[in-house]
């Protein structure tokens, strides 16, 4: 009777160790997960910023082109019309992109990066449906392991 009590508490222990071993694995894989999901939002966040930045940017460009090019032509010779305008081409789309990563920066153009964080919550959720499937498996099979030594005494 000794023999089976021992035997069944070490079946148990072994039963608990793996449940822990599990336990363990998926807290990795949690927090994998969000590391995970905060460096794909950084990128996405960035990516858009950039190119947000970059259309505004080359339509300032080409309006003060517009303007100021109808200005210069009357004004002076062609060839420094050219320089001026490539480097302002150049300088606004800069100035451009930078005033549009601040304002992403401070949460103002944050509804184009909602559909990843959407995608990642829901991808967050089913991980946890998950997780916590596992650990009801394993805390019923534990019950049930429990019971059978109870009905043994």
């Amino acid at each position: 009777m000794l023999n089976k009590r021992s035997s069944t508490a070490l079946v148990q222990l072994d039963n608990l160790l793996q449940a822990l071993e599990r336990l363990d694995s998926l807290r990795i894989q949690r927090t994998q997960l969000k590391k995970a999901m905060k460096r794909e939002i950084n990128a996405t966040r960035n990516r858009y910023a950039f190119i947000t930045g970059s259309i505004a940017g080359t339509f300032i460009a080409v309006a003060f082109f517009i303007v100021a090019g109808e200005y210069m032509l009357q004004r002076m010779d062609f060839e420094f019309l050219i320089l001026f305008d490539v480097f302002y081409f150049v300088f606004s789309s800069m100035i451009s992109m930078v005033i549009f990563l601040l304002l992403w920066e401070k949460g103002l153009l944050k509804r184009f990066s909602s559909p990843t964080v959407a995608r990642i919550n829901s991808e967050t959720q089913t991980e946890r449906e998950r997780l916590l499937k596992e650990t009801r498996e394993i805390l019923d099979s534990e019950t049930v392991s429990q019971t059978n030594i109870s009905v043994n005494y």
